[in-house]
């Protein structure tokens, strides 16, 4: 387990300790409600993101990517000698900002789903059933998952980035383990690697059934590297 799979981890273990305390608490705030205009009034004026992220503190947790993208930043530019940070500051507050709709569409999602709840008489059963729904994205799975694709999507991608603007003149070569795990396609990348002497040039590689950003896919553990700059 790397550094990136062990912070998504962390924050995926949070995220699902968060989602069970909303459905806990609002199922039983729910059932103890006498006063329906009192409870859509307090629906309206919470925003249910702010609790998620600060009163529930994943933003605490979230605030650990931020090393780990700097790592990365600092891996490829020693890697490969050359980085364009001003791009990589952009993607990074573009990789964050997917987590952070990702929770906006809960919190939406919550405000929908008690507004409706109230308004239809639920059961506390029922509630919690429609919570345990509206909440899902925030499941241990999900969040980390998300979190993992996007912090390793960012390195990718500034990766690939640099390759097009520094790299015309390198070679590359496919990295990564060969067992039974190794999707097909990766293993039609070495494949092909090994046939052209074990590593591509740049012009090879939009040949290739892989791209340098999403390599074999989601979670692959392949990647492509410089090996010989011919400058």
């Amino acid at each position: 387990m790397d550094n990136i799979d062990k912070v998504a981890t962390a924050i995926g273990k949070k995220s699902e300790s968060i989602r069970k305390k909303i459905i806990d608490v609002f199922s039983r705030k729910y059932a103890e409600t006498k006063d329906i205009n009192a409870a859509l009034e307090f629906i309206t004026n919470t925003s249910f993101t702010d609790l998620i992220l600060n009163e529930f503190g994943l933003q605490k947790e979230l605030d650990k990517t931020i090393p780990v993208y700097e790592e990365t930043i600092k891996l490829i530019k020693d890697k490969l000698g050359y980085i364009d940070e001003r791009l990589a500051n952009s993607l990074y507050d573009i990789q964050r900002g997917y987590i952070y709709n990702h929770v906006r569409d809960v919190g939406t999602e919550l405000t929908y789903t008690l507004t409706k709840g109230i308004i239809g008489n639920f059961t506390e059963k029922q509630m919690a059933e429609a919570l345990t729904k509206a909440t899902t994205s925030l499941a241990d799975y999900q969040i980390n998952a998300l979190v993992n694709t996007t912090v390793r999507t960012f390195g990718s991608t500034v990766k690939a980035e640099t390759f097009n603007q520094f790299g015309k003149k390198w070679k590359y070569r496919y990295e990564g383990p060969r067992d039974e795990k190794t999707r097909e396609v990766c293993n039609e990348v070495l494949d092909m690697q090994a046939k052209a002497g074990g590593y591509f040039t740049y012009e090879e590689l939009s040949t290739l059934p892989v791209n340098l950003t999403d390599r074999g896919g989601f979670n692959c553990r392949h990647d492509f590297i410089k090996v010989i700059d011919n400058d």
